[in-house]
């Protein structure tokens, strides 16, 4: 660690990850200040302002310079599936012999609806904290209007729009040339019991089977990943928990950071 100061007269120690700045260890205030682990972007920021002219106190929003680079993540998942087995390994079912596959509803995210399809369509499966938010989930009112094309690629008339979680996935999905996306609030109807009983009884299938698993962890936190995991509301839910060893291969978000955790390695930017 070595110790840096800012602009405001504050001494920080910055952390390394190897050769890699990620960070910065600061003193809370006495009102205990939430920020006591600055993240290098932070830093960066706070340095550009300062070379403005401005004191920290005039923007307290440190935002991320780059946005999600589809080509890439596209790479990192061909080169997963030409150079490793993760895909050819068996998946939990089949280990135990269970049924091999099970129909289930797909988002279509160029056509922007609902489909059929089963567990061996090739698609990506959205793990997430669901919130407060339930205007936009599929009921048997609305599951035949979302089956018409473009019914969800700007959310039902009268509704709430789609959370930014899930139209994040559903752009990212097709940004980098995929079709289909599982959602649970969008695929199963949530207000027909035997669906859903369905839908819980062939989770292994549909977390297992999926192409890749999207992670949202919804934090700041720097590499290696398992900090990321570990600190994150995301893994302290029962069903992400159980969606995370479920999948063969996940594409995780944080506030800053992409990674690809597949059976042989984690790749990350």
């Amino acid at each position: 660690m070595k110790p840096k100061v800012l602009s405001n007269g504050e001494t920080v120690l910055i952390v390394y990850f190897g050769l890699r700045p990620i960070g910065a260890i600061r003193r809370c205030d006495e009102a205990g200040d939430a920020t006591t682990l600055r993240q290098i972007h932070e830093l960066e920021a706070l340095d550009e302002r300062e070379a403005e002219g401005k004191s920290e106190t005039e923007s307290t929003a440190w935002k991320p310079k780059e946005t999600v680079d589809p080509t890439r993540l596209r790479r990192w998942l061909d080169d997963c599936d030409e150079t490793h087995t993760c895909l050819r390994q068996p998946s939990g079912a089949q280990k135990t012999g269970k049924r091999a596959t099970a129909n289930i509803t797909l988002i279509d995210v160029v056509d922007g609806r609902l489909v059929p399809a089963n567990t061996d369509s090739q698609y990506f499966a959205l793990s997430y904290i669901w919130g407060g938010i339930t205007a936009h989930q599929t009921l048997s009112s609305s599951f035949q209007a979302r089956s018409e094309v473009g019914a969800l690629k700007a959310g039902d008339p009268g509704e709430d729009p789609l959370p930014a979680t899930i139209r994040d996935a559903m752009t990212l999905v097709r940004e980098m040339g995929y079709r289909y996306l599982w959602v649970d609030s969008l695929c199963i109807v949530q207000d027909d019991g035997n669906a859903k009983h369905e839908a819980i009884r062939s989770m292994d299938l549909i977390y297992s089977k999926a192409y890749a698993t999207l992670g949202d962890l919804c934090i700041h936190t720097p590499p290696p990943l398992v900090f990321c995991i570990d600190l994150s509301p995301w893994n302290t839910r029962a069903w992400t928990f159980q969606e995370k060893l479920l999948s063969r291969r996940c594409l995780y978000f944080s506030k800053q950071y992409v990674y690809l955790q597949c059976g042989e390695s984690v790749t990350a930017e």
